[in-house]
């Protein structure tokens, strides 16, 4: 979901942001 990376990208969690888009 987009909004999951977003919210993981502002956590600064590059991992969670990279499985969130993938």
């Amino acid at each position: 979901m987009v909004i999951g990376a977003l919210l993981s990208l502002l956590r600064g969690g590059a991992l969670g942001f990279v499985l969130f888009s993938t």
